[in-house]
């Protein structure tokens, strides 16, 4: 063989062997990034706060790894709110109740979300535009 056919198979086969190496990197890093972010979840199992008139109960389901909460009534204890979105419990920051009766929920993956309260109604309404 001549130097010029050996040349073009050494640079085809760095070549191929340069886009394997990057395909099989491109595919190993999520499972590994992903495993690492589950492990350093925060625990927001058992978690309850309140505010003068309420009761924020946070819901974590460890199956699906989703964060949602319900609000009770502290005079009676009745669900007067359950929220209809749950967030990714690997990226959920934070979850407050405020003395306006607002829930704040701090993610990482979708931002700022608001529940506000409309005292008119008694009721919450999911706020996400106003805060991004």
């Amino acid at each position: 063989m001549n130097k010029k056919k050996k040349a073009v198979i050494i640079s085809v086969s760095v070549l191929v062997f340069l886009i394997l190496a990057v395909t099989a990197f491109c595919f190993v890093r999520p499972f590994v990034f992903h495993v690492n972010m589950i492990n350093t979840s925060p625990d927001f199992s058992d978690c309850v706060l309140e505010n003068e008139n309420y009761s924020l109960i946070i819901n974590e389901d460890k199956e699906n790894k989703a964060i949602g909460f319900e609000i009770k009534d502290k005079n009676d204890g009745s669900t007067v709110f359950e929220s209809p979105y749950s967030v990714r419990s690997r990226d959920c920051k934070s979850i407050n109740i405020t003395d306006d009766n607002d829930v704040i929920i701090e993610s990482g993956d979708i931002g700022t979300v608001k529940y506000e309260f409309d005292e008119s109604t008694s009721t919450w309404k999911y706020k996400y535009d106003d805060l991004n």
